[in-house]
């Protein structure tokens, strides 16, 4: 009697037993499922639409610069050297399919360098950049950044500017992207309902703080290389006959 008694408790504690770890099993094999549910194919996928470094764009004089661009071997088509300083200012506006615009409502610009050769295809967004300057006039400037179209590699890391207390950059941290290539950076100002455009393909950020520069150079660059393969879905771009300009 004793021993059958025994042998019934042995199977209620086996079954215990074995149903505790089937329940144990099942729990984590049901976890396993729920965390492996990829998210809505429609669900957003551009990296930070409000990065934690937006307010160090207004803390920084921004240059655009392009070295002289052609993609045709007619003198009419070629863009000239064109450097644009931007005073402090223009702030975080959106960030957007990889897509970064800032703005600023009356902004100044603070040295202006615009080559004079083939001026005749440029004259009057010549002259209205160089009167914003001259005549420090301000204007509603806006600064359209495709990062996809920008490298995370090129440029120059964090440095001071200048070292000459003569110079506009003395003592001050500057950080330099570059785009891939081309010229993929373009600036608007708006002035009394005229607007005008300058493209670049290099952009350099300066800073006061040596600690701030370095960050925003780390931070940046993740932006980009985390942008890096987006493809945006534009219209596909057409091809200008040599010597259309389109401001």
């Amino acid at each position: 009697m004793n021993g059958t008694l025994q042998l019934e408790n042995r199977r209620v504690v086996c079954w215990t037993h074995y149903s505790v770890m089937f329940i144990f099993l099942l729990c984590i094999c049901t976890g396993n499922a729920f965390g492996q549910i990829k998210p809505p194919a429609n669900q957003d996928q551009s990296p930070m639409i409000e990065p934690r470094y937006k307010d160090d764009f207004g803390q920084a004089e921004i240059i655009i610069l392009n070295k002289g661009y052609s993609d045709t071997d007619l003198e009419i088509g070629k863009v000239p050297y064109q450097e644009i300083h931007l005073q402090r200012g223009l702030t975080f506006a959106r960030l957007n399919d990889c897509s970064l615009k800032l703005e600023n409502t009356a902004g100044l610009i603070s040295y202006e360098f615009l080559a004079t050769d083939n001026y005749l295809s440029y004259k009057y967004t010549h002259d209205f950049f160089s009167d914003l300057y001259s005549k420090q006039q301000p204007s509603h400037l806006e600064l359209y950044i495709p990062l996809y179209d920008l490298s995370f590699k090129k440029g120059k890391r964090p440095r001071i500017l200048s070292k000459n207390p003569k110079k506009s950059g003395y003592n001050k941290w500057a950080v330099q992207i570059k785009a891939k290539s081309g010229l993929p950076i373009l600036l608007t100002a708006t002035r009394e309902g005229t607007t005008k455009k300058i493209y670049g393909e290099i952009l350099t950020f300066v800073f006061d703080d040596e600690t701030r520069v370095r960050q925003f150079d780390l931070d940046f660059r993740n932006t980009i290389r985390a942008c890096k393969d987006f493809s945006p879905n534009l219209p596909p771009k057409i091809n200008l006959p040599a010597g259309v300009i389109i401001d």
